[in-house]
């Protein structure tokens, strides 16, 4: 029988390691990882139905009361007012004295009853009380009552301590006491609730995460400073006081205890996850709430509970094995903390002080780390002040000494700790693979490996943050004219930085590094038609005074002004304003005001700068382009006014000079007038009005302050009006003479002639003298109209001469 029972034991039971959870027998001492069984319970097999159960109607003994509400419904002893499994009312005396509202399935002792009315009570009370939202009838504040079970008593003194404490980072106790036969609580309420939902919405900024610190912080130094051991901190139990700033306040007291003596025996009634190591001896002093204050503060940096997932079987073997991974805090500063906060050794542990040194942003406070790593294999890897034990330590720490691991990761220093220490075989060949690359740099060696080692650490390149909103500040820096940043920003551009940002997932760097190259390839281009423009303009013929005659190309300009003057920008210079161009609307506009202001310094006299099209519709990069040329535009357009005479020495000299030019050509015209007016005088005529025209739109170009220059403009101006009409009769005169010819040839004449011969000799004399009489009409009005369009024509070079004698003449 014994051996029976023995066998059906092996076959409907087994043991479930704590560490890696495999299904053993249960006779069966060590598990196949090496860990082991000898103190895990049976476990009933997966599958092996259970035995079946006699459904019976429960009949309560004689003399006990069943509780009226039908989700209870359970018996309870004699004389009893208040059910001990629901904590509602028993019979109808009870039932009537019932002051919870509509829905509510509590109701408040005696000694609350009066002064406070049930708002509602919260979801899922505790196995040993439950909370009440109340509000005073008095002064309508609303508070937390909380009403334990039958029998259960909180320590008075504990709470008499509490309740002694002022409102500062520790739930205000507004009263406590026993009534009705059931101890109760009163305490300030909060609204916004427990830290819990600020966890939930992912990892916290690093100024919100400091400030968190030292509120929970002082929550646990007021409660120890009364020798109060909390001993079940989690983020439930730090309530939300205020959101902006934050401020938190501890609660939950129900397993705290008084600390008499230096250590403290306890029970297992606590949060597993939140625990500290030592609380699985059951012998607990004030560092095991430090250790839970650093489970909290490693869950808000790295975003998640290292033991999220875990079982409490493989939490307590992970405490009791090894030291709490951090690595996936990257900064290093909080990491620190966690470290310190999370050593296995509670002699060791930082408490209070050195979390106020870390605040404090004392220096010399050590990076702390498990004694000789006892409870791991790996020996660290030391970089800077950093001791790295997994992967992602290392990156991080690498990442922060940039210099220190391009040089380890040349000499070959991290491939044997990755593969002798961490058994990390295939990332070391591929560690190997990156070193085996030519034609690129240490730094983007390192920035590859990072890449690979910890894919979800924030970008990093030579020390700085890899990230849109660093690389536009470094580029305000360098258009500032900081060299550092021009380098780091150059560096950037030299290798495909963004892009294998990019390809290990870094999605928005991939866009913002195609966006600059983009804007790159527009300004190159730009450039290069500006350049194009501005050769043919300095290789065309060019006079000093506007003389077609005296033009000339400057031999330098032809042979060396082009790779001088016009050569593409290098990359470096333009990083900064292309980046800021680009994201920045503000400083686009900026540029462009500039651009548009020095646009009077060389309008009209830089004509290869208009390539570029109109300032004000130019996008950002032509922009660029632009304000990037503005000097070398101001340059030719003060070379082009020397050109036509805009020193002040030559000015007077020239418009003389002009004023000749413009008298020889009005004279030309005038004489050319006086001539009769057969077809080579016209000819000569037109050609004198042409030069005249010529002459006169060069000499009105200059722009000069003179006021002689501007007497001659006036009276050039009204000499071109005259010049106009001139040439309106003259084309008159020409219409005139076509018609003339075409009526009055010989030829047409004598045909006519013969026809009058004819109808006279034929058809009869009248008809033939009126024909007659017509046709000498006709012939004398056309030589009238080519008399009046002579005289217009006269009429109109005297006007022209009387102007001429208007024209200022030089000073003797």
């Amino acid at each position: 029988m014994a051996a029976l029972t023995e066998n059906s034991m092996v076959q409907e039971h087994e043991r479930i390691c704590p560490v890696c959870e495999a299904h053993n027998p249960p006779d069966q001492a060590l598990c196949a990882c090496g860990a082991s069984l000898a103190s895990v319970d049976f476990t009933l097999k997966t599958g092996i139905p259970a035995a079946p159960v006699v459904a019976t109607v429960s009949v309560p003994p004689a003399g006990m009361l069943v509780c009226p509400h039908a989700d209870c419904a359970q018996p309870n002893p004699s004389g009893t007012e208040r059910c001990l499994y629901c904590n509602r009312p028993l019979g109808e005396a009870a039932l009537e004295r019932e002051t919870a509202p509509e829905g509510s399935r509590f109701a408040l002792p005696a000694a609350l009853r009066a002064d406070y009315r049930v708002i509602e009570d919260f979801p899922a009370g505790g196995s040993e009380a439950d909370l009440l939202l109340v509000e005073s009838q008095q002064t309508g504040e609303r508070l937390v009552a909380k009403l334990y079970r039958k029998g259960i008593q909180p320590d008075s003194e504990l709470l008499a301590r509490l309740s002694r404490n002022p409102a500062g980072h520790v739930v205000r106790l507004v009263a406590h006491g026993l009534s009705d036969g059931y101890a109760y609580e009163l305490m300030e309420y909060f609204p916004h609730g427990s830290l819990r939902q600020l966890l939930d919405s992912g990892p916290q900024p690093r100024e919100q995460l400091r400030r968190m610190v030292a509120e929970m912080a002082a929550g646990v130094s007021e409660i120890q400073a009364q020798r109060i051991l909390h001993r079940d901190l989690k983020p439930e139990n730090f309530l939300v006081r205020a959101t902006d700033p934050l401020q938190l306040a501890l609660t939950d007291f129900g397993i705290a205890s008084l600390r008499q003596a230096t250590q403290h025996f306890t029970t297992l009634a606590r949060s597993v996850k939140y625990a500290a190591p030592e609380a699985l001896t059951g012998v607990l002093d004030e560092k095991a709430d430090w250790w839970s204050l650093g489970m909290v503060v490693l869950e808000a940096a790295a975003g998640r509970h290292p033991f999220d997932g875990l079982s409490d079987q493989v939490i307590n073997h992970h405490l009791a094995t090894r030291p709490v991974d951090v690595s996936g805090v990257f900064d290093d500063d909080l990491r620190k903390l966690c470290r310190g906060l999370l050593l296995r050794d509670p002699k060791r542990r930082w408490s209070g002080a050195e979390v106020a040194r870390w605040l404090a942003g004392d220096a010399s406070l050590e990076a702390p780390e498990e004694d000789g790593n006892a409870a791991s294999s790996v020996r660290p890897y030391r970089i800077g002040e950093a001791v790295c034990t997994s992967v992602e330590e290392l990156a991080t720490a690498l990442a922060r000494n940039w210099d220190e691991g391009c040089k380890d990761l040349k000499r070959g220093e991290i491939g044997p700790w990755l593969t002798q220490q961490l058994n990390a075989q295939n990332l070391a060949r591929k560690l190997q693979d990156i070193l085996d690359a030519r034609g690129v740099s240490d730094d983007y060696r390192l920035l590859r490996f990072l890449l690979l080692a910890a894919p979800g650490m924030p970008g990093v390149w030579r020390g700085e943050a890899l990230s849109e909103a660093a690389l536009l500040a470094a580029a305000r820096r360098a258009f500032d004219g900081d060299k550092p940043a021009q380098s780091w920003l150059e560096s950037i551009v030299a290798e495909p930085v963004l892009e294998a940002c990019a390809a290990a997932g870094q999605a928005g760097l991939g866009a913002f590094g195609q966006r600059w190259q983009d804007g790159w390839t527009r300004f190159c281009a730009r450039w290069e038609s500006a350049h194009q423009a501005e050769e043919a303009w300095r290789t065309t013929p060019k006079s000093i005074d506007g003389d077609a005659s005296s033009a000339y190309v400057d031999i330098d300009d032809v042979m060396y002004s082009r790779p001088l003057r016009l050569a593409l920008p290098s990359r470096r210079s333009l990083n900064a304003g292309l980046l800021l161009v680009l994201h920045d609307g503000s400083f686009a506009e900026l540029m462009r005001a500039e651009v548009l202001a020095a646009q009077g310094e060389i309008s009209g006299h830089c004509p290869w700068f208009d390539v570029l099209g109109d300032v004000a519709q130019l996008d950002p990069v032509g922009v660029l382009a632009a304000r990037q040329l503005l000097p070398l535009a101001r340059d030719d357009a003060e070379q082009e006014k020397r050109r036509l005479g805009g020193y002040a020495d030559n000015r007077d000299l020239n418009i003389s000079s002009l004023s000749e030019r413009v008298e020889a050509r009005l004279r030309a015209v005038l004489m050319a007038g006086k001539q009769p007016l057969d077809a080579v005088a016209r000819q000569h005529l037109e050609g004198a009005l042409a030069e005249f025209h010529e002459t006169s739109r060069t000499t009105l170009q200059y722009g000069y302050p003179e006021e002689n220059y501007r007497k001659l403009c006036q009276v050039v101006e009204q000499l071109v009006e005259r010049a106009l009409a001139v040439e309106q009769a003259l084309s008159g005169l020409e219409r005139e003479e076509q018609i003339n010819a075409l009526f009055l040839h010989p030829n047409r004449i004598g045909i006519a002639f013969a026809i009058l011969v004819f109808v006279f000799g034929v058809v009869g004399p009248w008809l033939g003298l009126t024909g007659a009489v017509g046709l000498a009409g006709l012939a004398a009005y056309r030589m009238q109209a080519k008399k009046q369009a002579e005289q217009k024509l006269q009429d109109t070079l005297r006007a022209m001469a009387r102007q001429a004698v208007a024209m200022p003449r030089k000073e003797q």
